[in-house]
């Protein structure tokens, strides 16, 4: 799965780019937990990806930004591939 971040406010990219470079290993790590938890029947429509989108949304804020307000307002996926 290939994502990008939309942030809202003033994060500068530059910032943000440090931050999810330091913080890669446990994102990834989130993430391959995260799919291996879910059927092929529960990513089979547009719902369905909505709804994952907005889970990896605050796990990644949560992650990212734990005593913070969170900083990214929308994961948009760049490519999906399911094997």
């Amino acid at each position: 799965m290939g994502l990008n971040f939309e942030f809202g406010g003033d994060f500068a990219t530059e910032e943000a780019t440090e931050l999810i470079t330091a913080k890669k290993p446990l994102l990834i790590n989130w993430l391959n937990l995260y799919f291996k938890s879910l059927s092929l029947s529960q990513m089979q429509n547009d719902r369905d990806i909505k709804r994952i989108l907005s889970q990896i949304c605050d796990a990644f804020n949560e992650i990212l930004f734990p005593e913070e307000k969170p900083k990214i307002k929308k994961i948009l996926i760049r490519e999906f591939n399911i094997q």
